[in-house]
């Protein structure tokens, strides 16, 4: 393909997959564009196709990621928190430390039911883009809808990993419990 080149269809939906599976970490909608020559608004309903067709797609804050097939069983678990926003970094902080990743926030809507955002945070660095990212466009978290409260899936190779981080956030009164 030559520079000016655009791709067409199935074509594009296809090299938007080998992309994607090229990468470890997420990539834009507007990288997708610029290396399809087509427009984000493309991308973004051939992202919708491609899940369709039960393509593991994840939107993040940070792009576009093709979730491999798992190779061993992880263990997951939902997390129930309360926190302010100057909390988000340490409880994210937490529990990627521990080898965690944080697939997801949920909360639950009065009028919508359970909202989902996917954030697929693994890294501190992850951690600093998502915090700088609120940061930066005045954007609240989904929490701020619940006064803090909320579900956080998370993913390890082991139980007692998960068990660590969640010793911590007790410490830190981040996770919530039963009284």
């Amino acid at each position: 393909m030559t520079k000016g080149d655009k791709l067409i269809g199935d074509t594009r939906r296809t090299a938007i997959l080998n992309w994607l599976s090229e990468e470890s970490s997420p990539i834009t909608g507007s990288e997708l564009a610029r290396r399809s020559n087509v427009s984000r608004q493309i991308i973004v309903q051939d992202i919708s196709i491609l899940k369709a067709k039960n393509h593991e797609i994840f939107a993040t804050a940070q792009g576009y990621m093709l979730l491999p097939k798992p190779k061993t069983s992880k263990v997951t678990q939902l997390l129930a928190c309360k926190h302010d926003l100057i909390q988000t970094k340490k409880e994210l902080y937490i529990m990627v430390d521990h080898g965690l990743i944080v697939r997801d926030v949920i909360v639950e809507h009065s009028l919508y039911g359970e909202l989902t955002a996917s954030l697929m945070i693994k890294t501190r660095a992850d951690a600093d883009l998502f915090y700088q990212q609120i940061s930066q466009s005045g954007s609240q978290l989904l929490s701020a809808l619940t006064e803090g409260v909320h579900l956080h899936t998370v993913e390890a190779e082991k139980e007692s990993q998960i068990e660590q981080a969640k010793k911590v956030l007790r410490e830190k009164q981040i996770l919530l419990e039963e009284n």
